[in-house]
């Protein structure tokens, strides 16, 4: 398999890293059990997740101006 879902665990923007929680079916089923650090990927965002988090975000930094 060459793609699957996932969910982020955390994001560490200093960084730029991601962290992701995967079980072992989802290794099982697909190559992520072979990636290493500093590999490249493709990734994919939700584009409904962006658009929530943008509001949440330009709604947030709205209010702490007022």
């Amino acid at each position: 398999m060459h793609g699957c879902s996932l969910t982020m665990n955390g994001i560490n923007e200093e960084n730029k890293t991601i962290e992701l929680n995967l079980i072992p079916e989802t290794l099982r089923a697909t190559n992520l059990g072979n990636i290493k650090v500093s590999d490249l990927l493709n990734y994919e965002i939700d584009q409904t997740a962006r658009t929530i988090v943008d509001t949440i975000s330009r709604t947030v930094n709205a209010n702490r101006s007022i």
